[in-house]
């Protein structure tokens, strides 16, 4: 909310107002996505998707467009109606944006984010070509070392869901060679109607 207000801000002072106009439309669209789905234990992956949708365009604005995102989730995952609690995947995405693609040179940074079915389980993959951690890590190497309190709750929660199917949730996180970024994969249970 505070980088997303800074910004509206900033269009006003440069008396853009189409472009915070635009800014802040799709802010409070994303504002009341969450306020809905906050209401419940799990949503469907399109509903959640919606919602990381709008944020992740609203950090593409933010940063100026110096990267571009994919959302892959099949239509076979919608028509089964597979739930996820909200907001599990954001942290993620959020993770990839401020430190691996924000810092990435040129304007060719790509986040990913695929939903599939594997061995009975909900497999998600946030894929990023951003810096990767060992050069986020040098950049921020000043500030007290400390784990991302939205990573460590997300990770929580996907332990959480445990008994929940047949699988054992986990979340891995891969280093892509070369520093050329990560590839976070959450392993989730197919909750459905059902449960």
């Amino acid at each position: 909310i505070f980088n997303c207000m800074n910004t509206i801000d900033a269009y006003i002072h440069k008396n853009n107002t189409e472009a915070a106009s635009e800014f802040l439309h799709k802010f409070s669209s994303l504002i009341r996505l969450v306020l809905e789905n906050s209401l419940y234990a799990f949503v469907t992956i399109k509903k959640d998707m919606e919602a990381l949708q709008l944020y992740i365009e609203l950090e593409e604005q933010r940063h100026d467009h110096c990267f571009t995102h994919e959302i892959n989730l099949p239509q076979s995952l919608i028509e089964k109606n597979y739930k996820i609690p909200p907001l599990l995947v954001q942290p993620y995405a959020e993770n990839a944006i401020l430190h691996g693609l924000r810092h990435k040179e040129g304007r060719d940074g790509l986040l990913t984010i695929s939903f599939t079915e594997e061995n009975g389980q909900l497999v998600c993959l946030i894929d990023d070509n951003g810096i990767g951690r060992m050069a986020s890590a040098a950049i921020y190497s000043h500030r007290q070392h400390h784990q991302s309190l939205g990573l460590k709750v997300s990770g929580e929660r996907v332990a959480s869901l445990a008994g929940l199917g047949n699988s054992k949730p986990q979340v891995s996180i891969t280093d892509k060679p070369g520093g050329s970024g990560t590839i976070v994969k959450l392993e989730l249970p197919k909750i459905d109607e059902s449960m």
